[in-house]
């Protein structure tokens, strides 16, 4: 954090924002608490580069990512106006995960109906939240995570399924479907 003896931005560095809170202490001495933050412009907030994926999708009249990223913004505010809290780009994550989730539960249904067009528009609705995720592991990285965890636990049945899943969770989560993870788990588990 970069302190200024003044208010308002810190001159001495021309690529730092401040913010400052200033309050009289019950002593008449006056107190400054200078927040700063690095102006980067290479890296925005999920939910900036949301914003801003929207504004563009609208310029170039592209409906189906203005509307996957609409719904994406409405899920995090209903559950920011739920839960009273501000999300930052790991909240993000988990709303754009589940969407992730319900879009790909509900593929098999379309293909078993036979719908070519919202099977298409389904698959890129996957891809553009695929987008926003990080970069999704192969079978093998997740096997070599899952195989770790195991020999970590000492997991012995699927009985232990809860234990190896505690710890495959956090390093895995938003980079692979938990569901494959689920299952691949069970596989070795039973294999064993």
């Amino acid at each position: 954090m970069t302190a200024c003896r003044h208010f308002g931005a810190d001159t001495r560095k021309p690529n730092v924002m401040s913010k400052t809170k200033f309050y009289e202490s019950t002593f008449g001495v006056s107190r400054l608490l200078v927040y700063s933050r690095a102006k980067r412009d290479d890296y925005m907030s999920l939910k900036e580069q949301l914003f801003a994926d929207l504004k563009t999708a609208m310029k170039e009249k592209d409906t189906l990512k203005k509307d996957t990223v609409q719904l994406i913004r409405s899920g995090i505010l209903q559950f920011e106006k739920d839960n009273k809290v501000e999300l930052d780009d790991e909240g993000v994550m988990e709303i754009i995960t589940k969407q992730l989730k319900s879009r790909r539960d509900s593929l098999p249904d379309f293909v078993k109906s036979g719908r070519e067009d919202l099977i298409e528009k389904l698959n890129k609705e996957i891809e553009i939240l695929l987008s926003y995720l990080p970069e999704q592991l192969s079978e093998e990285e997740i096997a070599k995570i899952v195989e770790e965890a195991i020999a970590e636990t000492g997991a012995a049945s699927v009985k232990e399924m809860g234990k190896v899943m505690g710890i495959v969770n956090p390093k895995l989560k938003g980079r692979a479907d938990m569901k494959v993870v689920g299952a691949l788990v069970k596989k070795l588990l039973t294999g064993k």
